[in-house]
């Protein structure tokens, strides 16, 4: 599913059905679709959101994958007792979401290419598909937004991405 998913978004052939989306009840949404891994694994899910109602213009089917592949990584690559965070920021005309863990961390040499297609960082005692980052990144860069990653080894990782803000202010 995931080399399908890859190579219908790099060759255009997924279509985006964009709406306005409250990111309040996403990230809840999001949150409570995650919990019982995180429980498992002996992780505390958390989120911060700041007091604003603003919405995203995205895909909700593709921003839960975006987020499913951010925080199932944050679960694999975070030791028991470790916590992950979700964060909801006002970036300008985006909204920046933040996916942050306590986990093992990412070398600086590896940050830059974690977002490639089947790479994974050498060394890692969790592997995967090295698929999903490189998904993340096609459906963020294809509604009109950046993601990255910022991480220190030993100290855990904050995987960050921005969408557009909705044109619309709401009335009062």
């Amino acid at each position: 599913d995931d080399i399908l998913s890859i190579v219908r978004l790099q060759s255009g052939k997924i279509e985006l059905r964009r709406l306005m989306i409250n990111i309040l009840p996403l990230i809840e949404h999001v949150i409570d679709h995650h919990r019982l891994l995180a429980e498992e694994g002996g992780l505390r899910l958390s989120h911060i959101l700041p007091p604003f109602g603003e919405e995203v213009f995205a895909d909700p089917e593709r921003l839960e994958l975006v987020f499913a592949n951010l925080i199932t990584n944050a679960i694999r690559h975070t030791p028991a007792g470790g916590e992950i965070e979700i964060r909801a920021l006002s970036h300008g005309e985006f909204v920046r979401f933040e996916v942050k863990d306590t986990g093992e961390g990412i070398p600086q040499d590896y940050q830059a290419r974690v977002f490639d297609k089947y790479f994974q960082v050498p060394g890692s005692t969790r592997k995967g598909t090295g698929l999903g980052l490189a998904i993340a990144k096609n459906i963020i860069e294809a509604h009109g937004g950046e993601i990255g990653v910022e991480s220190k080894p030993g100290q855990g990782s904050t995987f960050w991405f921005t969408l557009p803000k909705t044109e619309q202010q709401p009335a009062g």
